[in-house]
């Protein structure tokens, strides 16, 4: 690869890093991102083109080591299979993904990878239209395609030019963790097929397949890792998928059909002169292609939705104006139902916590029972609720509440637990409300945390509980610099003390 195009890799893997970075300051990982570009200026000069491009060994590499992160499934209950990755390692690998993509794209295989017209890079086809967490552009540098969010709108409005009788859902269960090295490795080095394996193209594609896959088996990885934001893992995900894409394609093709792939979520269009005895084929079909890769279909997100409903459930759910796609606003109704939340200063919300609290006086922190309340609640037509939440946590409609309701809202503190992310982060928020706009003492969440940590056993939850807590206030709990986590999750613990706390 010339000097251009490997100068070309870096500052793109450079200018997606630092923009997503930055673009979600609450996340561990992007924090250590955002300190480790603040404290390095990062020149594209021989140093670091070796750094990046190099063979990956984990004697001259030894940064990289597998650490799991502390996040929660939307059951409350179940921990994701999340993992951080030092800059360094994060760096590395986003540029062995680039490379790898820059190389296919030579190799030329439209049926695999491409550029569109807007000279970003596609895995679509005539009838299959895909799209990943973020949008690698191969054009000026746009801040907004390191984000997933823009290319889940162009997901959105692909979905609203449906125009079929019915709507068919299917998705991957567990995608990453079924992507496993060995299974990634061979589908990779498939792509690479030439009529001659000598050439120089060949030889460096299978060098940087070679590469990731070391990097992973090294850090110990035994899948694909599912970090936070990572544009580079959902790349390979849609690269890994290829043979299954242009099966489900050449079927759609013959048979009038439409499919809108987001990561592994999959919608299918179904017109109405298509058969409805032929759904069991079609969904034989996947399940038999994706079986080839080792994965399998969620049998139970399996569903067939009619037109109407679907459109109601599309419209509802785009953005307020397509105008300008690159500017993301939160939807019209999960809007409206955060607003609803604090109408009358806040009595809804009020309402939800003191309902919260009589669940923990009767059934303990029950996740079971905490899940049926915050859907009566959040929840607009039975989805969405975590999206009204988020909305609530990270929007500004808190700051319309009255100091005394604010006071009244933090009595119930003791409900963090529910959910230790979006909870803690909440409670500090109100919190820091306090204290500024009244110049009023209030350590509240600290004080309940404190209470929680010192109980035995020290679980995933607290120690999720505990390191939002240092993400917002920079600080932990106790004075011991998160003695407990040392115990849980030695690693974590060093991540934070080496890339965060300095």
């Amino acid at each position: 690869m010339d000097k251009n195009k490997q100068n070309n890799i870096i500052r793109r893997s450079l200018e997606y890093s630092r923009s997503i970075a930055k673009s979600q300051p609450y996340k561990l990982q992007f924090i250590a991102l955002d300190k480790y570009f603040k404290k390095n200026r990062i020149k594209i000069n021989r140093h670091n083109k070796y750094i990046f491009f190099k063979d990956f060994s984990k004697k001259n590499y030894s940064s990289s080591v597998y650490i799991r992160d502390f996040l929660f499934k939307h059951d409350y209950m179940t921990p994701r299979q999340a993992i951080l990755l030092t800059p360094n390692a994060y760096l590395f690998y986003t540029v062995q993904t680039f490379k790898l993509v820059s190389l296919l794209l030579e190799r030329n295989k439209k049926n695999i990878v491409y550029l569109n017209p807007r000279k970003e890079v596609s895995f679509s086809l005539k009838n299959t239209h895909i799209f990943y967490a973020g949008i690698l552009q191969y054009s000026k540098f746009n801040s907004n395609n390191a984000s997933y969010k823009k290319s889940y709108n162009y997901f959105k409005k692909k979905l609203s030019n449906f125009q079929g009788n019915q709507v068919l859902k299917v998705d991957i269960q567990d995608f990453f963790l079924g992507i496993t090295n060995k299974r990634l490795k061979k589908e990779l080095m498939d792509l690479n097929f030439s009529t001659n394996n000598h050439d120089n193209l060949t030889k460096e594609i299978t060098m940087v397949i070679n590469s990731i896959i070391n990097f992973f088996e090294q850090s110990g990885y035994t899948s694909l890792p599912q970090s936070q934001g990572s544009i580079a893992s959902s790349v390979l995900s849609q690269l890994y998928l290829s043979k299954f894409t242009s099966a489900l394609n050449n079927y759609c093709c013959c048979h009038g059909l439409t499919v809108v792939r987001y990561v592994d979520d999959m919608f299918i269009d179904l017109p109405k002169e298509f058969d409805e005895k032929l759904i069991p084929d079609l969904l034989d079909l996947i399940s038999t292609e994706l079986w080839k890769l080792g994965l399998s279909v969620n049998s139970k997100k399996i569903a067939i939705i009619d037109m109407p409903q679907f459109r109601k459930l599309i419209k509802d759910n785009l953005e307020v104006s397509y105008a300008d796609i690159t500017k993301i606003k939160t939807n019209k109704r999960i809007q409206e139902k955060t607003n609803s939340l604090l109408t009358n200063n806040g009595y809804d919300l009020l309402e939800f916590m003191k309902a919260c609290e009589r669940i923990i006086k009767d059934k303990g922190y029950s996740p079971i029972e905490y899940k049926e309340l915050f859907n009566t609640y959040f929840s607009v037509e039975n989805d969405d609720a975590n999206k009204v939440l988020n909305n609530l946590v990270f929007g500004n409609g808190t700051n319309s509440l009255s100091f005394k309701r604010t006071q009244q809202l933090l009595e119930y503190v003791n409900i963090i637990p529910f959910d230790p992310h979006s909870f803690t982060i909440l409670f500090i928020k109100l919190e820091k409300r306090l204290q500024k706009g009244e110049n009023y003492e209030c350590y509240v969440v600290r004080d309940f945390l404190r209470k929680e940590l010192d109980k035995n056993p020290y679980t995933v939850r607290k120690a999720l509980m505990e390191t939002t807590y240092y993400t917002q206030n920079k600080e932990f709990v106790h004075n011991d610099k998160g003695a407990k986590l040392q115990e849980l999750n030695k690693k974590f613990r060093e991540y934070i003390l080496h890339y965060i706390d300095k």
